[in-house]
């Protein structure tokens, strides 16, 4: 038995080699498709659904910077207040939704900051103390609040669908 080994050392090290790849190929093919088609889903969402969470934004920013004048009523708070609502309804069904069946975690993340923007804008706009035509209110209030917003989302997404 010993000598059969001697014999077919090089027979035996080439099989097992033969063996070791094969099953790395198998594995990557397998890692491969997994990742693959994770990955492209995710591309799949953002590449034809992010025109969604910048229309929001300039949709959200373009209607609140009409509470700049100093003509402003209540009426119009309220009129801006439930327009900015809508469109983040809007925003969730078009955009966020999608992301429910590729990570619900990311889902989860984006559904929040979203919600949390319309919460601080809605703070600011119906408290009656704050007077949005003072540009440095504005801005901090404001302006602020939506790029911070919008920044985060858009770190999360490229965090989460690398």
């Amino acid at each position: 038995m010993t000598d059969w080994i001697k014999n077919n050392t090089d027979m035996i090290v080439t099989i097992v080699n033969v063996l070791i790849a094969l099953t790395n190929i198998i594995w990557s093919i397998f890692a491969y498709k997994k990742t693959t088609k994770h990955n492209s889903l995710k591309t799949l969402i953002l590449d034809y659904n992010i025109k969604h969470l910048y229309e929001f934004f300039d949709n959200v920013e373009k209607r609140v910077e009409t509470l700049k004048s100093k003509e402003s009523t209540e009426d119009d708070k309220k009129n801006v207040i439930n327009d900015i609502v809508q469109y983040s309804r809007n925003f969730q069904q078009k955009f966020i939704d999608l992301f429910f069946s590729v990570n619900q975690f990311l889902y989860k993340e984006l559904n929040t900051d979203s919600e949390s923007l319309i919460d601080a804008l809605t703070n600011s706009i119906s408290d009656d103390g704050i007077n949005l035509y003072n540009e440095a209110k504005y801005n901090e209030l404001i302006k602020s609040k939506i790029s911070e917003s919008k920044s985060t989302i858009i770190k999360k997404l490229i965090e989460k669908c690398e």
